[in-house]
């Protein structure tokens, strides 16, 4: 449904640090995952995104990060 409504809605502002995978077509639903890479769920979406820039159904652009853990005396707390 989301990707029929494209047209409707504005295009997300890309930065010049987005991985953004190529493709010939730029009119295209801009589809952002925001992932920690190397987790199982990252693969998954990873794969189908990917498949659907190569046959250009979509612009995929890649926002990846790294979990950071501060770790204290008394255990371990994410940031």
């Amino acid at each position: 449904m989301l990707l029929f409504c494209f047209y409707l809605r504005t295009r997300p502002y890309l930065f010049k640090g987005d991985h953004k995978f190529p493709t010939n077509k730029e009119n295209l639903p801009v589809v952002i995952l925001y992932a920690e890479m190397g987790t199982r769920t990252f693969s998954a979406f990873h794969k189908v995104l990917s498949e659907k820039a190569q046959n250009e159904e979509i612009l995929y652009v890649l926002r990846h990060y790294i979990q950071v853990c501060a770790c204290f005396f008394q255990g371990c707390f994410w940031l």
